[in-house]
């Protein structure tokens, strides 16, 4: 890896900042003014919640020309808050019929990357006067996309991934036990793709957006072919889409513990598996990397994505540091520019501690791709 590589990449970081709170201020001030007033929470909820969040789906904004630079972030903020936004207002029980309630909301998502017509996005869903707000952040990400020189490449690639991140999240409100054999009926086809994945892992895998952000970066390069778009794809899905999730989960674990929430990796039978697959996703995200294009800025990503993870204290304690061994060993050489984001890392803990992050923030809100988790196998 080149070292002006992970340079120029964290120095883009410090740039973006501003730009990232100026499209959440202008979102914030547009949210306010939405008449029902769950979704007016919703959406503001979801803001509170992102900002470290947003901050991490912008980075893919490195991978652009310097010209196209503030419209690409402006593209991957917008992107990224109009999932948090729909994956807040998919908490609701007083629906009748939950998954098709929440695949609808979600339709907007393949709507924004320009692989679907728009639709009534709030047609099965008790709120319904946002003023125009979730058309609004469709809007914005639809216009930039349709800029974008390779979107055309992409779009069919978005349309499955987006599809299948709506119905993870649907799914995942519903009650477990229907839910779960729905689970393993619609990943079935994906499992015989990936058979050295369990259907658990594929779910997880489907609940990140991490491969959408990855290939709307990718459609800023005019030169990208479509066999390259779909390594794109397979570099983030499913492997490090699932690690990125699963990491989020081996951090807060203690947490998650203590409040009674689900631990993703208890979907494992014991520890020792659980550590062992960590391990294999984290070297499966590693050998899908070669041939990609801009293939340095995508391992710096992975890198700064794991190092953010690694850095916090709960990867490191008596149960969890053979598994932070195991991750370190898989990915080698590739993981250690990513301990550079440990400053990162202090902030958003600090902010934590001050009652300025909410519990999304908790749940790992500080990283691109985390969606709702999905539940233990």
């Amino acid at each position: 890896m080149a070292s002006a590589v992970p340079f120029a990449f964290y120095s883009f970081i410090l740039e973006l900042r501003p730009q990232v709170h100026r499209e959440l201020a202008h979102w914030r001030e547009r949210a306010m003014r939405i008449p029902d007033p769950l979704l007016r929470e919703g959406a503001l909820s979801s803001i509170a919640d992102s900002a470290s969040h947003s901050e991490g789906a912008a980075m893919f904004g490195a991978f652009a020309s310097r010209e196209r630079r503030q419209a690409q972030v402006k593209l991957l903020v917008a992107f990224q808050m109009l999932a948090d936004y729909l994956d807040t207002i998919s908490e609701r029980e007083d629906v009748e019929d939950v998954y098709a309630t929440n695949v609808q909301l979600h339709k907007a998502m393949a709507v924004a990357v320009g692989a679907a017509e728009r639709e009534d996005y709030y047609a099965l869903h008790p709120c319904k006067d946002d003023g125009g707000y979730l058309d609004a952040i469709v809007s914005t990400c639809q216009e930039i996309v349709a800029t974008l020189p390779s979107f055309e490449v992409t779009r069919e690639l978005q349309k499955v991934l987006t599809s299948a991140y709506g119905e993870s999240q649907a799914l995942h409100h519903m009650h477990a036990s229907e839910g779960d054999a729905m689970r393993v009926a619609q990943t079935r086809d994906e499992i015989a793709r990936h058979p050295e994945l369990s259907w658990h892992e594929v779910v997880v895998a489907e609940s990140s957006t991490l491969a959408i952000l990855a290939l709307l970066a990718a459609a800023a390069d005019p030169h990208l072919t479509a066999s390259q778009a779909e390594a794109v794809q397979s570099a983030y899905y499913p492997y490090t889409n699932c690690l990125n999730i699963m990491l989020d989960s081996l951090v807060d674990m203690p947490t998650d513990r203590a409040t009674g929430d689900i631990v993703l990796l208890d979907g494992y039978d014991s520890w020792d598996e659980a550590r062992a697959r960590l391990a294999f996703l984290a070297s499966s995200s590693r050998e899908m990397l070669p041939g990609i294009p801009k293939r340095e800025l995508h391992e710096v990503f992975i890198a700064a994505m794991t190092g953010y993870y690694l850095s916090d204290p709960n990867a490191r304690t008596g149960m969890t540091s053979p598994a932070t061994a195991g991750i370190l060993d898989a990915l080698g050489p590739l993981v250690r520019v990513g301990t550079a984001l440990q400053g990162w890392r202090a902030s958003a803990l600090s902010q934590r501690a001050d009652g300025r992050l909410s519990s999304a923030t908790r749940r790992g809100a500080n990283w691109p791709g985390l969606g709702r988790k999905a539940p233990q196998q």
